[in-house]
């Protein structure tokens, strides 16, 4: 025991020492130079630490031997440390499959990455940290997440794809996106759930500044109408949000507006169609839900349009001046009867009428005609 820099205490009283499991020991740092490894004296293994055990001394003593060293498991660091061969350690963690070049590989000789940057990419090429803010994009059948105590693996929904995402993103960057990047607060970030494509509410709601709409963690814009309730974006009475101000809702871009439920607003007013806590009537109560059925959103359109307008397939309230207005599938007109002898029905449209309605259909000549009976 001495041997190892420590030396008995110089007044220990004979009576008190009567065996070597009683005898107290003191640290000298000037003659051990600074050694720390002092030996932990146990009653069973059970009170010893990882590659121990309780030895006949009464001290746990290591069990590893022929140049082994107790270390972590590279591919699942969460698997209690054990004695590893010198041939399989790499910087201190053990490899099952080492190449020999600084790397860990798998059982078939790939996804090969040093044991700082354990989680190998789709691409088979790059080789991630645990803690980079970055989205790893994995294959399911070779991913290896476990190489991360901090991260889980999460599907893309579609062939192998998916993320090795965070389990909890840090405090100044609460926002997690759905492949696994954390944002700060005041960020729009992409929130879906690839099994039913819906945000995630306990994330988004951390923000005050966010508010969750459909598949997005929302800045509340500011501007005309707009209000900010309980980390909410609403709109001030007599208006309601429309999602739809871009050209897809599948873009982190997207945006909440608010638009007037009045007469002089002639469009449809969209939400998503997975929103269907949204009820047109109670919110705007001139205004009634038309599903397109080839749109991610539902509509909230006027009841009735002006003299002079119908409605298309989306709700939105269209001159009868036009020259064509698609009008099916939709949940609120499949007539051109709107516009009162202006429009005839052609397939899945509402076409203008001509002068000179000889050439048309005995149906469609009596749609056009409705108008002078």
């Amino acid at each position: 025991v001495l041997n190892k820099g420590f030396h008995a205490a110089s007044q220990i009283l004979p009576e008190t020492c009567g065996t070597l499991n009683e005898m107290k020991f003191v640290f000298d740092k000037e003659l051990s130079g600074g050694l720390t490894d002092i030996p932990q004296s146990c009653s069973d293994t059970s009170e010893c630490g990882d590659c121990e055990q309780c030895g006949a001394s009464g001290f746990c003593e290591t069990t590893c031997t022929n140049g082994a060293q107790c270390a972590g498991s590279f591919d699942v660091p969460t698997r209690a440390k054990s004695c590893c061969p010198p041939e399989k350690l790499v910087d201190g963690v053990c490899c099952a499959y080492p190449d020999g070049n600084g790397k860990c590989c798998d059982g078939n000789g790939a996804n090969c990455c040093p044991p700082d940057k354990p989680i190998m990419g789709r691409n088979g090429t790059t080789c991630y940290a645990c803690d980079q803010n970055v989205a790893i994009e994995v294959d399911e059948k070779t991913q290896k997440c476990s190489r991360c105590t901090n991260r889980t693996y999460s599907s893309a929904g579609y062939g192998y794809t998916g993320w090795c995402k965070p389990l909890t993103c840090p405090e100044d960057k609460p926002l997690m996106s759905y492949t696994g990047i954390c944002y700060i607060c005041g960020t729009t970030v992409a929130q879906r759930n690839v099994t039913n494509w819906r945000g995630d509410t306990s994330t988004c709601s951390q923000c005050e500044e966010n508010s969750l709409a459909n598949q997005y963690c929302l800045v509340c814009p500011d501007s005309s109408h707009m209000l900010v309730q309980n980390g909410k974006c609403t709109c001030e009475n007599g208006y309601m949000i429309d999602y739809s101000n871009n050209t897809s809702p599948n873009t982190s871009s997207s945006v909440p507006v608010c638009y007037s439920c009045g007469s002089d607003n002639l469009n449809g007013i969209a939400f998503h169609s997975y929103n269907t806590s949204v009820s047109c009537s109670s919110i705007c109560s001139n205004r009634i839900a038309v599903n397109p059925q080839t749109s991610y959103y539902k509509y909230c359109a006027l009841a009735s349009c002006p003299s002079g307008y119908m409605h298309d397939r989306y709700g939105h309230c269209k001159a009868c001046t036009s020259n064509q207005i698609q009008v099916k599938p939709s949940s609120l007109t499949n007539s051109c009867s709107e516009c009162n002898g202006k429009m005839y029905t052609s397939g899945d449209y509402c076409k203008k009428c001509p002068t000179d309605i000889s050439s048309l259909s005995e149906s469609q000549q009596i749609e056009c005609s409705a108008g002078n009976s």
